[in-house]
């Protein structure tokens, strides 16, 4: 065999574990990414959660956290947030705080879904005029989206 061959044999038997590093920290800096974009601060100052984060109906940083605790990366695994964010400010932080973050982008998640279905309601029926005939409404006709 020649020094060629040896080379490559080596390349592709080492390329398999490359990848899931990058994979891995690929996954970690989009986490870091959605979670620094999951919350801002509207004109009022006040926390808002932002629709681009979901996908499918889920959050996408529960995902992200699902992969890497597949492939055993640690709770106590860094990550820099850009921007501060509802419960944490901008900096490192490990995987476990970023988790308890993402817990609750996705509670407030499944709110804001329940709130626009509300408002839907409101809108399709004209004779709606206080918070009573709106939930009773949402009651009577919405009920939640079905996968396809």
């Amino acid at each position: 065999m020649n020094r060629f061959a040896v080379s490559v044999g080596l390349f592709l038997l080492l390329l398999p574990s490359a990848h899931a590093q990058m994979s891995t920290g690929g996954l970690l800096y989009d986490l870091a990414e959605v979670s620094s974009n999951a919350w801002y601060r509207d004109d009022a100052q006040v926390w808002q959660l932002s629709e681009s984060v979901f996908k499918d109906g889920k959050a996408i940083c529960q995902t992200d956290l699902e992969q890497l605790s597949k492939a055993g990366v640690p709770g106590s695994t860094k990550i820099s947030l850009r921007s501060e964010t509802y419960d944490l400010s901008a900096g490192e932080h490990t995987l476990d705080e970023v988790t308890s973050v993402c817990q609750l982008t996705a509670k407030y998640g499944k709110i804001k879904t329940w709130e626009k279905w509300a408002i839907e309601a409101m809108r399709d029926n004209a004779r709606l005029t206080n918070g009573q005939q709106i939930v009773t409404a949402y009651m009577s006709n919405c009920s939640p989206p079905t996968k396809r």
